[in-house]
């Protein structure tokens, strides 16, 4: 499935990033053997908490693309030993658990979590180069964060030396797909809140109107949300949180009977769309910008 790829794609950037990082921004020739000592490079995601849908086997994925480097010799001779500890979701948790992986020695931090702001001013004063997806925050375009780099487009407005990088064919693809009032339910995070505000923007350039900006309320109960959404007459929904947030969106709109279509910014599987929910009736599931 694209979202897969697109996850593994992201996995494999990030260690790629900080092995470069290691030789000088460039991955030298490995060695015939790893005699060297081993390159501790810690790994940050949600195992467990409320975002962990979005990140099953994360650590699997990257252990994989250390196990492919120590395979052809490591880096300059030294193997890569992963070190993974779970945030639970929550920026206290990301914060301990960089602390934890400084004190093991990590010359490194790949964050693909939901709340790497955490731990972010910690790993910047230590002097820690951090990689990522960029989709929790906008820490990642701020100073004095240059330690901090964006193994893909920031989900935020913030500019990188002046420039944004960003969708541009976010409008045309709604207008694509026959949206006319959008609605959103949104993560209440920073980078999840300016997506919204970018996305309508974009909305608004083709004429598509916007239908409704929901915060994901704290207690989980969509309801009332659906409720709006019907009453309104959206047609088109798009989720701005992570996966399971989709799957319960996805399912309360089948009960509510809405025929809208669904987009989802988080990956997805074939074992998702075998779970019993009527995608089909939700029209089109589709993986964007996440």
């Amino acid at each position: 499935m694209r979202g897969m790829r697109i996850r593994a794609v992201r996995i494999a950037l990030a260690v790629l990033s900080l092995a470069g990082a290691i030789t000088g921004l460039s991955i030298m020739p490995a060695s015939a053997s790893t005699t060297k000592a081993p390159i501790i490079i810690g790994y940050i995601t949600d195992e467990s908490g409320p975002a962990s849908s979005s990140y099953i086997n994360d650590v699997q994925g990257a252990q994989a693309r250390i196990d492919a480097q120590n395979a052809a010799g490591g880096v300059d001779g030294h193997p890569l030993k992963l070190v993974a500890e779970d945030d639970q979701g929550t920026p206290s948790a990301n914060l301990t658990a960089a602390q934890l992986l400084v004190s093991d020695g990590a010359f490194g931090v790949i964050e693909s979590n939901s709340v790497a702001f955490g731990g972010s001013r910690y790993l910047n004063k230590q002097g820690i180069p951090v990689v990522g997806a960029a989709v929790d925050g906008p820490e990642w375009g701020q100073q004095p964060n240059t330690n901090m780099f964006a193994i893909a487009d920031l989900y935020s407005t913030t500019p990188i030396n002046g420039y944004y990088y960003t969708y541009n064919s976010t409008g045309a693809e709604l207008k694509d797909l026959g949206i006319t009032k959008l609605a959103q339910v949104v993560f209440n995070v920073p980078s999840a809140i300016d997506a919204a505000n970018t996305v309508f923007a974009a909305a608004k350039s083709v004429g598509v109107s916007d239908c409704l900006d929901a915060l994901l309320p704290s207690d989980g109960n969509l309801n009332p949300t659906m409720l709006q959404i019907k009453s309104l007459g959206c047609n088109g929904v798009e989720v701005l949180s992570v996966l399971s947030t989709c799957i319960t969106v996805a399912t309360d709109l089948t009960q509510a009977g809405i025929k809208a279509k669904l987009i989802c910014a988080t990956s997805y599987d074939q074992n998702l769309l075998n779970q019993p929910v009527a995608w089909q009736q939700c029209r089109v599931p589709i993986l964007r910008r996440h």
